[in-house]
């Protein structure tokens, strides 16, 4: 529904689940027209609403934070 986005650990086991690339949990195209084009990753995150940019870019921060902070202990 677009409200929130999940971390990424589950969105990955979600579409493991589910046997497709994880990219593909945050298109939606009525199967008729997915069928008529692919969309590039580039077009793809240039139609991205701002809000859910920002988030994913906080989320990817956050993460790669924790993670150089765990590789200094």
């Amino acid at each position: 529904m677009g409200r929130r986005i999940p971390f990424f650990d589950k969105i990955e086991k979600i579409a493991v689940a589910l046997e497709i690339p994880s990219y593909k949990l945050f298109m939606y195209e009525p199967e008729e027209k997915s069928k008529e084009k692919v969309l590039k990753t580039s077009d793809y995150l240039k139609n991205m609403p701002v809000n859910v940019k920002k988030e994913i870019i906080s989320k990817l921060i956050a993460i790669i934070k924790k993670d150089i902070e765990s590789s200094f202990r």
